[in-house]
């Protein structure tokens, strides 16, 4: 059976990347299906920065995987949103990552993550030259 790259057409590296990409893509096609709508000009993400992402192979791994898609040709925004933890000793909001997980406080390891691990579609931007549709 073909890997989920190969089904696209795309390269196995950047593996991470890609197989979030892939999700999106299905994902956005199935709501385009959906709403009956056959064009996207932008698609934006809300990804956490625990994800350990590199946008710039996000967005061509997403060129890549858009083409003969409703999103080909869109646009890919990608917002990083900041990884953060409330300390639950001290309750000092500290970022997990840039210390290992220790509050910089008190050196606590036990903590409450507030962010950073999210990864959503906060937007679809339709493309304008939509016909109107009414159930």
């Amino acid at each position: 059976m073909p890997t989920r790259a190969a089904v696209y057409g795309l390269p196995q590296s950047d593996m991470h990347e890609l197989g979030l990409i892939i999700e999106v893509v299905e994902h956005v096609e199935r709501i385009a299906t959906e709403q009956h709508f056959n064009a996207v000009s932008e698609v934006e993400l809300h990804i956490g920065e625990s994800f350990n992402i590199v946008p710039s192979l996000m967005r061509n791994v997403y060129k890549q995987a858009s083409v003969g898609t409703v999103m080909e040709n869109s646009s890919l925004i990608i917002q990083v949103i900041k990884a953060s933890a409330r300390c639950n000793r001290c309750k000092t909001v500290f970022n997990p990552l840039q210390t290992g997980g220790i509050c910089k406080c008190c050196g606590e390891s036990d903590y409450t993550v507030i962010s950073g691990k999210e990864f959503l579609i906060n937007s679809i931007k339709v493309a304008d030259n939509q016909p109107e549709y009414f159930e």
